[in-house]
């Protein structure tokens, strides 16, 4: 499993002491909209034997927000649900506990349906569903940028998340560009299904996500990743037969095309020194979080993309508002058991404070020191910490730095 912890300043709003908007679940949920048409588009009939027989069908999404919620340029998550691109709905009960745990947080959630439908004896068929998909969620993207006013989103921060053909919609819809279509000769005919972009809706906006949440999806091709790409967060299990961690052909059939999992994912984007974090689920097959009942998995997979998607946006606060840099942090190790070693580089002497917040927005450790110009070396002992995620916050009295550590 690997951290991944960068350098990031807080200019995130805090709600009330120790609560920190897109960590903690600040406000109330509320499903402000629903069966919204954000694009219509070719969808094949039942029961799904002919390609070439559509009938136009409108694409509905639902949109959740924070209530009593001041701010106005919020990220935005888009969520698409499972299914194997034959069933299932935006209002799955699993989903729209996702939509609602994120958007107390902070965030404005858009649940989403597609078109869904093929010849499961066709290869070509599974391949233009998939397509169909990355289309959908790509409108998605576009609609809510386009209305971004009214629903008081930040269109810069547009993340997507899904499990398994909505997570796979989600990858592709990061990773898969118009160039890369060649290689996909089936959506080229019985008839055309149109560039990537091409269906839905025509609003002018990127259609690709900033982040991603990876439920056990997969990809047609890794090499599709590049560096500068989306960072993802991965949950799957070992077990999962349906859509494999590794590369394998979903539920092992010999008319699918082979898809790399998560643990082909995660290795490319390492290499590109992309930002990554996998959650391996241990003897666990598709749908670890349940389906009938959810199971303490999806906690972890709720609070777990908290943190990744909560590391991004700091990043992206500190990178677009801050001009200058007083000092550098680092930490060590991470995760650690008994001590925290951190070092301070300050381009000046002064004094700062140290805080450690847990997952509860509870203030555990307070620390005031004396930071010398140049490199300091400071220890915090932590062995007394229960085991889980928590927040350290360094501020000089004009800038603060954010790091999430692990304790074991």
């Amino acid at each position: 499993m690997k951290y991944i912890i960068t350098l990031l300043f807080i200019t995130i709003q805090l709600i009330t002491i120790g609560q920190i908007r897109y960590l903690d679940s600040n406000f109330v949920a509320e499903k402000t909209d629903s069966a919204i048409v954000y694009g219509q588009a070719e969808a094949i009939n039942a029961p799904y034997l002919l390609e070439s027989w559509t009938s136009t069908q409108d694409l509905l999404l639902d949109v959740y927000q924070p209530q009593n919620d001041t701010e106005t340029n919020r990220p935005c998550i888009i969520f698409a649900h499972g299914g194997a691109f034959l069933i299932g709905s935006r209002e799955d009960a699993t989903g729209v506990n996702v939509c609602n745990n994120m958007s107390e947080k902070g965030y404005v959630v858009v649940s989403v349906d597609y078109r869904m439908g093929y010849n499961t004896l066709s290869g070509n068929a599974a391949e233009r569903a998939v397509y169909r998909g990355v289309q959908d969620m790509k409108a998605a993207i576009r609609y809510v940028k386009e209305n971004a006013n009214t629903f008081g989103i930040d269109t810069n921060l547009i993340f997507a998340m899904g499990n398994s053909a909505g997570s796979i919609m989600s990858i592709h819809a990061a990773y898969f560009d118009e160039a890369e279509r060649a290689s996909i000769q089936s959506t080229f005919n019985n008839p055309d299904l149109g560039c990537l972009k091409c269906s839905g809706n025509l609003f002018n906006h990127n259609d690709e996500p900033v982040a991603i949440s990876n439920l056990w999806g997969a990809i047609l091709d890794t090499n599709y990743i590049e560096s500068g790409d989306a960072p993802m967060i991965s949950f799957h299990g070992t077990d999962d037969f349906i859509v494999s961690a590794d590369q394998a052909s979903p539920f092992n059939s010999p008319f699918f095309p082979a898809l790399s999992g998560s643990n082909l994912l995660t290795p490319r984007l390492e290499n590109l020194d992309i930002e990554t974090a996998y959650w391996k689920f241990y003897g666990q097959g598709h749908e670890p979080w349940g389906v009938f009942s959810e199971t303490p998995y999806f906690d972890t997979i709720i609070d777990q993309t908290t943190i990744f998607f909560y590391d991004f946006l700091l990043n992206y606060t500190s990178t677009n508002t801050l001009e200058t840099i007083d000092f550098e942090t680092s930490i060590y190790p991470n995760p650690t058991i008994d001590k925290l070693n951190i070092s301070i580089n300050s381009e000046t002497t002064n004094k700062f404070n140290l805080l450690i917040i847990n997952n509860l927005g509870q203030k555990v450790i307070t620390k005031n020191v004396f930071i010398n110009q140049g490199t300091n070396q400071i220890e915090v002992i932590v062995n007394h910490l229960p085991k889980g995620n928590y927040y350290l916050i360094i501020n000089n009295g004009e800038q603060t730095i954010s790091k999430i550590f692990v304790k074991h």
